[in-house]
């Protein structure tokens, strides 16, 4: 059957969890248990976290009759919209306004916005988007944006109110909508905080953030009568347990993430009910509710947030509900245990696994930490089968062998990996005669051997093979000595890379040098002002020193035509425009980044009277950025 893709992956709120990245894994998944290709007329699909919609939205097309659940009110209506609601629905609606396009024209084209019915832009908004209150003012949205959404809530409320429009229509409406507010918003993705200023201090973007809210006509599949919910998932499988389906997909929280406290914005439109709130931020000279959640959100918290509850309701859920396949989505780092989850699901029938990698979310760059790598998997229980100890070993086995193929595409730290017994030695290879590092390490009678190039593992593969035959306990700890010798910062990382550069330079090998620089404007960039400022600063000046000490590599490569050094440039540069809180900490660290530049850019023009005469307009341009701290 045909993907439709746009109508499953647009559309969406950008989202904690969000399943999007993983659909490919989740497809796989129903795949293998090749429940599509049964005779039955009808297969049924039961997605009890329903979140963005991304899962049941691929289910609807594959052909499922599907009953999606969640409890958060702005998820139910994005669901009814894109679930329950079919593509013929775009040709027969609001036909009082002659069809769905008039009907958006005029809710973009709204410009006048009544007293009462201000109150995203009035709380959630600066009065002035160029001239911003910083520390007593929201900034949820520019202001432009937050009257946007104002008028656009009020002019479908009165609709619905005065019988223009139909309940289905005000959901479509209203889903719209709010696609719209969650990607427009002035944040990293959740509403318990708002950048300091449009974008941050990092300027994030901005394109995003500024453009003008405007709706458009969404894609919309036909498929089978579908069903939502808006309800607890634990008392719905209560209500369910007479129910039989052929699926049911479980993705429940597996971390301490409120979603009701993360998205409350979202349900303060989507139910329009106005809840009161501070305007300014400070009362009386005290900070005050700063992101304004509404109170009630607590209504909607998750015992799958706590330790304590997790695996017991998770425990009862499984009991409660029937189907022949579950499909379980779930993180190696969740709050339920693994191995009680594993024994839980047992207990329902033979388990198998399905793997996937993906980066974590972390709600805006970072300071210095590493990409930050996550394994998910599916977790299929067949309950048309018993399960056993062996499907556990099983599963645990393939969870540390796609950890260990993940962290051998890391950099390796050779102080750390020689402080825990691995040793370095030189072997000749065999396809070249060339000689090659290897790092090796003997556990009992199992010799592993890693070929190492610029602190990175080039026989990955090879050893990944090899690893198949170990016992599950060497295995192990094979994984744990590997996440400890690369365990590295962005910091540590470039300082690698500068000492292979400076070994590099002596020993004449200036295309491997010139690889190792090309990481590093990516490495740097990764170095958050808010966190990591200062840190930056003395790391800019380790690589300007490097790049002086090791001059003739970057004239044989004519540097500054180099893009790799284009995007350093420009990191160096808005790193000293930055106006960091205590500047008296920071102003002999931007002198000398200043000078070091100017210092580079007079050996790179000097390298003939020529090339510095035809030069001389990029040296002026450029000479502005240390002329701003000399």
């Amino acid at each position: 059957m045909k993907i439709n893709s746009d109508f499953i992956e647009k559309n969406l709120i950008a989202y904690i969890g969000n399943k999007r990245r993983l659909l490919p894994l989740i497809k796989k998944s129903i795949e293998k248990i090749e429940i599509l290709n049964s005779k039955k007329e009808n297969l049924s699909f039961l997605d009890l976290f329903a979140g963005t919609g991304v899962v049941s939205r691929l289910a609807k097309t594959l052909g499922f009759e599907v009953f999606t659940n969640d409890w958060e009110y702005y998820s139910y209506i994005m669901n009814k919209a894109f679930i329950e609601i079919n593509k013929d629905f775009l040709e027969k609606s609001f036909s009082t306004f002659g069809g769905v396009k008039n009907v958006i024209n005029i809710l973009n084209n709204l410009n006048e916005l009544k007293e009462e019915d201000k109150y995203i832009s009035l709380y959630y908004c600066p009065k002035s988007d160029e001239t911003p209150d910083l520390d007593n003012e929201r900034m949820f949205y520019t202001n432009y944006n937050g009257r946007k959404i104002d008028a656009i809530r009020a002019k479908i409320e009165e609709w619905k109110k005065n019988s223009i429009i139909t309940e289905e229509e005000e959901t479509f409406l209203l889903a719209l909508l709010l696609y719209e507010a969650s990607t427009r918003s002035n944040t990293s993705g959740v509403f318990k905080a708002f950048h300091r200023g449009f974008g941050g201090s990092n300027g994030d973007a901005l394109t995003r953030i500024l453009k003008k809210l405007e709706l458009s006509v969404p894609e919309l599949a036909n498929g089978k009568k579908c069903s939502v919910f808006n309800d607890d998932a634990v008392s719905l499988s209560e209500r369910m347990k007479n129910m039989e389906f052929d699926v049911v997909y479980l993705d429940p929280p597996y971390n301490q993430h409120q979603y009701g406290s993360n998205y409350h914005l979202l349900n303060t439109i989507a139910l329009n009910d106005k809840p009161e709130v501070n305007k300014n931020i400070y009362l009386d000279g005290k900070k005050i509710n700063k992101s304004a959640i509404r109170k009630d959100w607590i209504k909607t918290k998750s015992s799958f947030c706590y330790k304590d509850s997790a695996k017991k309701d998770f425990e009862k859920m499984i009991k409660n509900l029937n189907a022949n396949y579950f499909l379980i989505s779930y993180s190696i780092d969740g709050i339920i245990p693994f191995e009680e989850m594993l024994e839980i699901l047992s207990q329902k029938g033979k388990l198998d696994i399905v793997l996937s990698e993906y980066v974590k979310f972390r709600g805006g760059k970072q300071a210095l930490t590493t990409e930050i790598r996550n394994i998910e998997f599916i977790i299929i229980v067949d309950t048309t089968q018993k399960g056993n100890e062996l499907d556990i070993t099983h599963i645990r086995n393939m969870l540390s062998l796609n950890r260990v193929s993940l962290v051998m595409k890391k950099t390796i730290n050779p102080i750390i990996a020689e402080s825990i017994g691995f040793q370095y030695r030189n072997k000749v290879s065999e396809k070249d005669l060339s000689i090659e590092k290897v790092l090796c390490k003997n556990y009992e009678t199992h010799n592993i051997e890693y070929s190492i190039t610029k602190n990175k593992i080039k026989n990955g593969l090879e050893v990944f093979n090899k690893l198949f035959e170990l016992p599950p306990m060497i295995l192990e700890n094979v994984l744990l000595d590997l996440e400890n010798i690369t365990n590295l910062t962005k910091e540590d990382e470039i300082h690698l890379s500068l000492k292979d550069i400076a070994k590099f330079y002596e020993e004449a090998r200036y295309d491997e040098a010139y690889e190792l620089f090309k990481n590093i404007p990516y490495l740097l960039s990764k170095f958050n002002n808010r966190k990591a400022y200062i840190t930056g600063l003395k790391t800019i000046i380790d690589i300007l020193k490097n790049l002086c000490n090791t001059q003739e590599i970057w004239k044989s490569f004519n540097i500054l035509d180099c893009k790799y050094f284009g995007k350093l440039e420009k990191i160096i540069l808005f790193k000293l425009n930055y106006n960091y809180p205590k500047e008296e900490e920071v102003s002999g660290y931007k002198k000398e980044i200043a000078s070091l530049y100017e210092h580079l850019l007079d050996i790179f023009e000097n390298k003939t009277k020529e090339e510095k005469t035809t030069k001389s307009a990029t040296k002026k341009e450029s000479k502005v950025l240390s002329e701003i701290f000399i």
